[in-house]
């Protein structure tokens, strides 16, 4: 399962298109998409069309169609995935927001990875999760906790343990271990995403964490 901020979306879109080809067993591979802002689109395909469904239940979040509406062969439907992430290029804004009068302001990567989970859990698997900012909004709501005031003192130390009043990414970790899911982390930022509190979501399965700080599209 792919997760990723609109924010990110061209750079996403082409390594994907660029892996499908090189992807082992690909008869027993199923690709999903998701994006989020303030809210989390899933994508799909009706009538032979790729379409986006809408989820702005942020503080809980389910996966919002049957598995088989969500999930597509490499091989056998690599178009049907194609056609997903041509969709995905006109459905935000140059800004990168929804375009939606429901779209509001914040990121909501918890719920969008609580949902995704919800996707694989019957039958495992990894999920992609990219992240350009603190999840602010819905499950696992963080707020930035790096003060430059507490740098080269006793307390800076608090600033790289996790959050104890969050405990969303730490439930979700039990989860993905009863359900066989890893989780990936990208941390493509340019500022802070609190990565000590999300980062043990990806340590039960033998998920990675990839930190790309300060994020430049162009490099």
């Amino acid at each position: 399962m792919l997760l990723f901020p609109v924010g990110l979306t061209q750079q996403v879109i082409a390594s994907i298109k660029a892996s499908l080809d090189y992807i082992p067993d690909p008869e027993f591979t199923n690709i999903g998409v998701a994006t989020y802002n303030s809210s989390v689109q899933f994508f799909t395909i009706s009538s032979g069309e790729p379409s986006v469904i809408f989820m702005p239940d942020v503080l809980n979040p389910f996966a919002p169609l049957p598995k088989s509406r969500l999930l597509f062969n490499v091989k056998t439907q690599k178009a049907q995935i194609e056609q997903i992430l041509d969709k995905i290029g006109t459905t935000f804004d140059s800004s990168g927001k929804y375009r939606s009068p429901m779209s509001t302001t914040g990121s909501c990567g918890g719920a969008a990875l609580r949902a995704a989970i919800d996707v694989l859990r019957e039958d495992s698997g990894k999920v992609l999760w990219f992240v350009m900012d603190i999840p602010s909004v819905g499950f696992g709501a963080l707020k930035v906790r790096n003060q430059s005031q507490l740098y080269n003192t006793e307390k800076e130390r608090i600033l790289l343990c996790p959050d104890e009043k969050c405990t969303a990414y730490t439930d979700l970790a039990e989860i993905c271990l009863q359900a066989k899911v890893a989780v990936d982390i990208f941390a493509c930022t340019q500022g802070d995403i609190d990565l000590a509190t999300i980062a043990p979501v990806s340590a039960p399965v033998g998920g990675e964490i990839y930190y790309y700080s300060p994020f430049n599209s162009a490099e």
